[in-house]
């Protein structure tokens, strides 16, 4: 069995299209969260995980956006640059995109090649968990099943593998679609992702066109100050 595993997809279709152009033989697809925000195309993301029938969990962005959208905020007052990628994605949600955000679980566990898998967006913040103690600790604060071997996050952006014990791992996949802003030396711009096949992980990582993503990005100005563009610019170099 083919798995694949992703994670903080942020509303850029085109990497996970490239990804799933070459991986499109996996039986099953796993999402760690952060569907929408800091990208342009959240209702093609949303479509796309709904179309695929992906395993997913919610993410802190995609809980923005909910948040965003009851707060009922007049979007001509948006003034915080962070605020800027939520009212554009929010222009292109309906309610049933809204509704499918809510439905999100935090939590989802999944059976592969006769070892349970717990899946969640983070741990705490952009700590990782460095021991069995924490491991076990975690499993019983977050999860309701304390046989889960296997822990998939997302949030941090920064691909890895760690056991914790002989039995014990959490994977990140990193994410689709750019690296992390704590880590301004890596100049890396491709997607990341994981592929699980028999029990054996491999780390991806994929160059993609950015063009057509950088021209949607310009000409998003009407929703977009310039500053958050070129800060997306940025990380989407050509």
């Amino acid at each position: 069995m083919k798995t694949l595993i992703i994670s903080d997809l942020h509303s850029n279709i085109h990497a996970l299209e490239a990804i799933w152009e070459i991986e499109k033989d996996s039986d099953q697809i796993i999402c760690a969260g952060d569907l929408v925000d800091v990208g342009p195309y959240p209702k093609e993301i949303i479509s796309w995980v709904q179309d695929h029938n992906v395993i997913c969990v919610k993410g802190n962005h995609d809980s923005y956006i909910i948040d965003f959208h009851d707060s009922n905020q007049d979007m001509t007052l948006v003034n915080n640059k962070n605020e800027f990628w939520l009212q554009q994605n929010l222009d292109q949600l309906d309610q049933n995109d809204i509704r499918f955000l809510k439905e999100l679980p935090e939590t989802a566990e999944i059976e592969i090649d006769d070892c349970l898998y717990g899946i969640t967006h983070a741990y705490q913040g952009y700590n990782v968990i460095l021991g069995s103690h924490a491991f076990n600790k975690f499993l019983l604060d977050k999860f309701s099943n304390s046989a889960i071997e296997r822990i998939i996050f997302g949030h941090t952006h920064r691909q890895a593998i760690c056991h914790v014990s002989k039995n014990q791992l959490w994977v990140n996949p990193g994410s689709t679609s750019y690296r992390s802003y704590l880590e301004p030396e890596d100049k890396s711009t491709g997607s990341e992702y994981m592929t699980l096949i028999d029990g054996k992980f491999e780390f991806k990582k994929l160059e993609y066109n950015k063009s057509i993503l950088n021209a949607k990005i310009n000409n998003s100005n009407d929703a977009l100050n310039q500053e958050t563009i070129e800060i997306a610019l940025a990380r989407f170099p050509a």
